[in-house]
């Protein structure tokens, strides 16, 4: 669901709402002496909160004008290629919008990329205004209907839009991520296991976004399992596999993995994620046996000698399972207790991905982009939590039913 950036939007209680909520999708005209030219493209919530004088230009700003400006691949693709075109020409096949734009803010001036994101929401269109007989005469009376302005469509649409962007599990990762703060943290391997009913790709993007943004200095990588046509057999093509995706990162051909890893780290510490598929991400789950002897000589042998000329290098092994029966977890606990169990080299394993905490659901409400009516919300959500908080509950689910009560009472 993420991924594919489509969600269900709730126009209103009733059938009479629908009206007047499409009409809150395009901007009215121009009322008389105003200088504002007729558009049809919404302000989102970034451009009404943004004066450039006044704001602190963050990479989550970046982020929301990204998605909200440039809604296809291509919009992505044209954007760069007009503004940055070196930065294009890094892109790969394959590359989703997220994964562009992180590489975009690797490279640019995130100032750089929001003063262009709003010229591209100023440029007017040809404005959108269905004409009056389109209101059938037997809707309900207008005092009656909601007044759905632009900013009020907006703020729901970006509400459903955040749906499942910030209910987050911080304290299952938080360890983590201080690790990889710490500077002098020697190279280490993390091990993560979940559910896939967990969304453990959405907690690895979590702990990617949350590095980028407040461990500036750290690079994120990915490296899979199956790169190209065939999947990894054996530890020297996982090693391959690493040479790539490292090199194409730093924009580096031609050196050594070993190299590589070095010159990864001397601004800042690395982060390896191992994976089974990097677009749409998908965690390992399961491997052959031919799979598994490869990736335990890589863990083993071939990257602790890769790593004897570099440090804070972290390597995250998620592990998603259907039945805890099958996880790899209890292989891959006898792998870093043999092999990553002294200096320079050390392990550590975080807690099995659950639901959030009911901590961190209330957090999360606190923090919401719009102020939110908690004395009324919060008995609400915390019934709705305590019903939903049961064996077989996907983390979507809880994620889109809280957001929903927010849509409603919010």
């Amino acid at each position: 669901m993420l991924t594919s950036r489509i969600h269900v939007l709730s126009y209103g209680q009733s059938y009479a709402d629908l009206v007047p909520f499409l009409h809150g999708l395009v901007s009215a005209p121009s009322s008389p002496g105003s200088t504002t030219p007729p558009t049809g493209i919404l302000a989102p919530a970034w451009v009404q909160e943004s004066i450039p004088e006044q704001l602190t230009i963050s990479r989550n700003l970046v982020r929301r004008a990204f998605f909200d400006t440039l809604r296809t691949d291509s919009d992505a693709d044209g954007f760069c290629l007009d503004h940055f075109p070196d930065t294009y020409q890094q892109f790969s096949s394959g590359m989703d919008r997220q994964r562009k734009l992180n590489h975009l803010l690797e490279r640019e001036r995130p100032e750089e990329v929001f003063a262009l994101l709003r010229t591209y929401q100023k440029q007017p269109t040809v404005s959108v205004v269905p004409p009056s007989s389109s209101v059938p005469s037997s809707s309900v009376p207008s005092s009656s209907v909601p007044s759905m302005q632009p900013a009020s469509a907006q703020q729901t649409k970006q509400a459903v839009w955040r749906a499942l962007l910030r209910l987050d599990r911080i304290t299952q990762w938080k360890d983590l991520v201080a690790s990889v703060s710490e500077p002098s943290h020697c190279n280490q391997l993390v091990l993560l296991s979940g559910c896939w009913d967990q969304n453990v790709s959405l907690f690895l993007r979590r702990i990617e976004e949350h590095l980028r943004e407040h461990v500036p200095s750290s690079r994120v990588i990915e490296v899979p399992l199956k790169l190209s046509s065939e999947p990894a057999k054996t530890g020297a093509r996982w090693g391959i596999h690493l040479q790539d995706v490292l090199g194409s990162k730093l924009g580096i051909k031609n050196l050594k993995p070993d190299a590589l890893l070095t010159r990864a780290t001397q601004d800042g510490p690395l982060v390896v994620v191992l994976i089974a598929l990097p677009n749409p991400l998908q965690p390992i789950s399961d491997l052959t046996t031919e799979q598994k002897t490869g990736l335990e000589k890589f863990l083993s042998k071939i990257l602790p000698d890769l790593l004897k000329q570099s440090h804070r290098v972290t390597v995250l092994l998620p592990l998603e399972y259907r039945q805890e029966s099958q996880s790899l977890l209890p292989w891959a606990r006898e792998i870093a207790a043999a092999k990553w169990n002294g200096f320079p080299l050390c392990h550590s394993e975080l807690p099995t991905l659950t639901l959030p905490t009911w901590a961190e659901v209330e957090e999360y409400l606190r923090r919401y982009p719009e102020r939110l009516p908690l004395d009324k919300l919060l008995p609400k959500v915390k019934t709705l939590y305590q019903e939903l908080c049961q064996p077989g509950v996907t983390f979507d689910r809880l994620a889109t039913e809280i957001d929903n009560l927010i849509l409603l009472h919010g």
